[in-house]
């Protein structure tokens, strides 16, 4: 196992030495099952952060060419870079992702063993973000809007839904001694401004007004048994 943190592309050969994969990785990506078994058919080349390493993976894998689109002699199914990018998924592979996934449900023990796995995690509670990253998660969100029909979708699946005393026993257990975020704190008269003209004129959905009183209701169930 290489003790070696730094980011590099590696290309996996034939035993011809005509390259047939190219990834960009860390730490062991490039020896992972499905490598070559003869490491010198692995081409290892190093890079002094990420987004370098990902640069010239696409450089790589578009001077290559894939399979899939006819143009080389690489598997990939992508151009490289961070994510899925390039991706064409065929009429045939979204069928079977649909049909694969419609009604499934994970089994009793699956749930289980998520719950116990997610018990007491609080993911990235009390982090604080770099000035930076709230920029970039600004700018990518920024102008964001659900479309209308996922809207109606989620309005649909969430219309009539009420909680059992048992959900609201547990979200009570949850919200036990949990930090209140914001409590104490005061907006600007800008802020509430803003938010008034936001609310201003808005009616809820009796379900809906049912939703919140629902909530308002486990919420003053946990701080009763605080």
């Amino acid at each position: 196992m290489t003790t070696d943190n730094r980011f590099y592309t590696y290309v996996w050969r034939r035993a011809d030495s005509t390259p047939y994969y190219v990834g960009k990785g860390r730490w062991n990506r490039a020896y992972r099952a499905g490598s070559p078994k003869d490491r010198r058919l692995i081409i290892v080349e190093y890079y002094r952060d990420e987004m370098t390493a990902f640069h010239h993976e696409r450089k790589l894998i578009a001077s290559f060419g894939r399979i899939d689109k006819g143009s080389g002699v690489l598997r990939n199914r992508t151009d490289g870079g961070d994510g899925t990018s390039g991706w064409i998924p065929s009429k045939e592979v979204k069928q079977k992702i649909r049909v694969a996934n419609t009604g499934r449900r994970h089994s009793l023990a699956t749930r289980r063993r998520l719950s116990e796995v997610g018990r007491g995690n609080r993911n990235k509670a009390g982090k604080k973000c770099s000035e930076a990253s709230r920029l970039l998660m600004r700018e990518r969100n920024l102008g964001k809007t659900i479309p209308e029909e996922q809207r109606r979708k989620i309005g649909d699946t969430l219309r009539g839904r009420r909680h059992s005393e048992e959900s609201i026993r547990k979200q009570a257990d949850a919200q036990r001694g949990r930090n209140r975020g914001r409590t104490g704190l005061t907006n600007s008269p800008e802020m509430r401004h803003r938010q008034s003209e936001a609310l201003r004129g808005r009616k809820y959905s009796p379900e809906r007004c049912r939703y919140i009183s629902e909530g308002q209701r486990a919420a003053f169930a946990a701080r009763a048994i605080e």
